[in-house]
């Protein structure tokens, strides 16, 4: 792993960070720019730009690449409570399928496009939202597929945390999530299934 972050670009507290993941199994890069403070008001807006491929021969007998970007945007409705909005454009390339792989990996093989919007809202009462020690959230995320693409659902999930200072030095923390998708008129992709944890 190695990324590198400047959160001032240009000194005007511009957010802009690229992360570079290389492994046996995994290779992704990621290039993100947030501007906090659009037009000068509370009103944050920023981009992504991603590539991954993935080798997943020994779990499911496919590698999958990814490749895509994503526009957002966000502002805050009181202290505890903000919301953020996306859309992601996402191409997805299921290849080296083996041909004793089983009928539902092999009828996933090709190319397929995935345009959603997303919104995500976002009650935050820790101390500190990166390196938090106290405090508790609760995160609903939402997501639509179907403007545009081959790709057709909608996704819920929704995150939880606490955390609880225990001692000088040492915090509890517990997260827990839960989601699921519903297929709209057709099968849910494999790439587009819910896992915890991504």
């Amino acid at each position: 792993d190695a990324s590198i972050r400047e959160s001032n670009l240009l000194g005007r507290g511009q957010n802009l960070r690229l992360s570079l993941q290389l492994g046996q199994k995994q290779q992704q890069i990621d290039l993100a720019f947030t501007e906090p403070y659009l037009l000068d008001k509370n009103l944050s807006a920023g981009f992504d730009v991603f590539r991954t491929v993935r080798d997943l021969q020994t779990e499911s007998s496919f590698d999958r690449k990814s490749t895509g970007f994503a526009l957002r945007t966000g502002y805050r409705i009181t202290e505890p409570l903000s919301q953020s909005l996306k859309y992601t454009l996402r191409k997805d390339e299921i290849a080296d399928v083996p041909s004793d792989a089983s009928l539902a990996i092999r009828e996933q093989e090709g190319t397929f496009v995935t345009s959603s919007v997303g919104q995500t809202l976002l009650y935050d009462k820790r101390d500190n939202r990166f390196d938090p020690t106290r405090g508790h959230f609760v995160e609903l995320e939402n997501t639509l597929a179907g403007f545009g693409g081959n790709s057709q659902f909608f996704r819920n999930v929704v995150t939880s945390g606490y955390y609880y200072h225990v001692a000088e030095e040492w915090v509890m923390n517990v997260n827990a999530a839960i989601g699921y998708t519903f297929d709209l008129g057709e099968d849910i992709r494999i790439v587009d299934r819910f896992f915890v944890g991504g």
